[in-house]
């Protein structure tokens, strides 16, 4: 038998263990080692010392929309913002707004302009009702749907 040219040495495998593949294979650069993993503690920007109350945050922003709603309301209308109907239609609409966005939120078929477009009839009912001296709750099931609803 002749011999012809050396055969080609087997490769050795590129890798030889797990965290050296990951290292070379790594899309980080050299220049930009992987960071240190961080220890469990307060989340990264979490101010140290006493958080203020979340409940407490929620009723100052319920407050501040609940004023803005008033202003809006009272100038559609012409009713004064401190009068106690504007007052009671400032909630209902504050109730509806944020039931519009969560559904909004959680069906993309359904869009807040749409919703709060609904909004307008059964508000001027209830405003219609209060300035009725109506002393039974608003029926509103009843003004939208034209049947009476159920207490």
């Amino acid at each position: 038998m002749s011999e012809g040219p050396p055969l080609p040495r087997a490769r050795e495998p590129a890798f030889t263990d797990v965290k050296e593949q990951q290292a070379k294979t790594s899309l980080r650069s050299p220049a930009r080692p992987a960071p240190a993993r961080r220890r469990p503690g307060p989340r990264a920007g979490a101010r140290a010392g006493p958080q203020p109350d979340a409940g407490a945050e929620g009723d100052r922003v319920r407050l501040s929309a609940r004023a803005l709603l008033r202003a809006q309301i009272a100038a559609a209308f012409g009713d004064g913002p401190r009068s106690p109907v504007t007052g009671q239609l400032a909630r209902f609409a504050l109730a509806a707004f944020g039931g519009a966005f969560l559904a909004s939120q959680n069906d993309r078929g359904v869009t807040l302009e749409r919703l709060l477009q609904l909004l307008v009839p059964p508000l001027a009912a209830s405003r219609r009702e209060l300035l009725a001296g109506a002393t039974a709750p608003v029926d509103l099931a009843g003004a939208i749907s034209g049947a009476p609803g159920t207490p």
